[in-house]
């Protein structure tokens, strides 16, 4: 059997069932941010099949164009904007290539999932919802215009490289929402900011010049369990950030026992909460039995304070690894800058809103610890709904980093999304909600970064709403996509692509 239909066979008799057969086929086409050619060209071979104009940009943006159903060509033009790229985390006992290999997903009650890996529900789902909509010759429904972005989860960098006078909509039905119910109509701006620690390559010192060589010993140091997350979403669950907690644990070290330090790295993602972090440590050998007394002390010190969230956390020491490693310490000074660094760097919520009771306004989140022979770097997701504070925390960054020695880099800025006080959209979608669930919808504003404000910036006059399905624990391991929701928030979305149909063009 074709390893693709295997991976994609428990998808079978799901309803609405070409969604679901555009999603499997999503799934085993590799798609993390920086990899998207090939799900591009999957969308330039699906419009081509189905004889639809598209457009297909350098950054491998594409747009696909469908005519109204006859009857509605006078209906506002209506967008379907998604994005192609996924986060790409997984597992330590993975053996999957996630820049080559397909994703093995399963069912598990009203839940898919893929085995270690991240799903890529953020945001293939939009992706097969809208592919179904464009090839529905069936649908009732006004000009379609079905716009799919490259790289939004390391700063929204396709949406930023697109050109938008090529489109025309009035209204912009963003799929990229993770919760049925639920209308984002507002969000916070942000950027990706990268501090930058020079290296200089440089013979192993002696600690404290007074150990032999035969009495220094090698020791990994790595900081797992913490739950991690989405660093906008859920950045106000109190989750436990490892390349914090790294730091925490290396101030405490270097207070007791004298070590050089190597090899800092830790997380995967800007935008997602490091789940690991770690290090090489030299110490003399003596020192070994007082390193995992303090290791113990300070893992029973965070189940405490994280018990309501990363009661999983762990520091795993080993010195069963290479003694003689072919990397170099950092010498005393830059040592010590790091450490200082990973102690007093800004990270969580900074500013609740005063308009919105209980929203968060400005945060920031470490999400990437990485050390190359050239430097030490860390990444940051900035995040706000008022301009000048992100530009702020971006200066406090700076500040220190210069102090240090160190050098930032700024990336991927994008503008928040105002809330509309009048939505006819937003009206529209509450109308056709309140009769399909016999409830009130909740309209949100929340502090995630969504590329509906980089289009209501270039688009005048554009009302926007983005929508989605359930999902829970996105850009992690444990994500997982709701095949009930999808099917109602398929239902529904259809539904409102009718009523648009019957409006006539402002």
């Amino acid at each position: 059997m074709d390893k693709k239909i295997k991976n994609t066979i428990c998808l079978s008799g799901l309803k609405p069932e070409r969604v679901w057969h555009y999603f499997g086929e999503i799934t085993q086409i590799p798609h993390g941010s920086g990899n998207t050619k090939e799900i591009s060209d999957y969308c330039v071979e699906f419009a081509k099949k189905h004889q639809l104009f598209y457009l297909q940009d350098e950054s491998h943006n594409i747009i696909i164009k469908k005519p109204a159903s006859p009857g509605a060509e006078q209906a506002p033009v209506t967008m379907l904007q998604g994005h192609l790229d996924m986060v790409c985390e997984q597992e330590k006992d993975s053996d999957l290539d996630m820049k080559k290999d397909g994703l093995k997903l399963y069912v598990e009650g009203d839940y898919i999932s893929a085995e270690k890996t991240t799903l890529g529900g953020d945001d293939g789902i939009a992706v097969a919802m809208a592919l179904a909509v464009l090839e529905d010759s069936e649908l009732i429904h006004p000009p379609i215009e079905a716009v799919f972005t490259v790289d939004e989860e390391i700063g929204m960098l396709g949406a930023a490289s697109l050109d938008k006078s090529v489109l025309s909509g009035t209204y912009l039905l963003n799929l990229d929402s993770e919760q049925e119910g639920s209308f984002l109509c507002g969000c916070a701006g942000g950027a990706k900011l990268t501090a930058s620690f020079p290296l200089q390559e440089e013979e192993n010192e002696r600690i404290s010049g007074e150990v032999e060589e035969s009495e220094k010993l090698w020791v990994s140091l790595l900081v797992t369990g913490c739950i991690g997350g989405h660093s906008g979403a859920e950045i106000d669950k109190e989750r436990a950030n490892a390349i914090v907690l790294l730091g925490e644990l290396l101030g405490k070290i270097n207070r007791t026992i004298p070590f050089d330090l190597a090899d800092l790295n830790g997380g995967g993602m800007d935008n997602a909460i490091a789940r690991t972090a770690g290090a090489r440590l030299r110490i003399r050998e003596t020192d070994f039995s007082k390193l995992q007394a303090l290791c113990g002390e300070t893992t029973e010190i965070w189940k405490n304070e994280f018990r309501r969230t990363d009661g999983g956390i762990e520091i795993v020491l080993d010195h069963e690894i290479d003694q003689n490693p072919e990397i170099s310490v950092y010498s005393k000074e830059r040592k010590e800058n790091l450490l200082f660094f990973m102690n007093v760097m800004p990270n969580g919520i900074e500013h609740f809103s005063a308009d919105l009771p209980g929203m968060v306004e400005t945060s920031l989140n470490v999400g990437i610890l990485k050390t190359t022979r050239e430097a030490v770097s860390f990444s940051f997701c900035i995040r706000s709904m008022v301009e000048t504070r992100k530009e702020k925390l971006c200066e406090r960054l700076q500040i220190l980093t210069e102090h240090l020695g160190g050098t930032i880099s700024i990336s991927g800025s994008y503008p928040g999304w105002e809330f509309r006080e009048e939505s006819e959209l937003r009206n529209c979608l509450v109308k056709v909600y309140e009769e399909q669930y016999r409830k009130q919808p909740q309209i949100l504003v929340e502090h995630v970064g969504v590329e509906c404000g980089m289009f209501m910036d270039a688009m005048e006059g554009l009302d926007g709403v983005s929508l989605g399905p359930d999902m829970e624990d996105i850009h992690t391991p444990r994500e997982r996509l709701s095949i009930s929701s999808v099917e109602r928030v398929y239902t529904f979305l259809l539904e409102v692509l009718k009523q648009i149909a019957q409006r006539k063009s402002l």
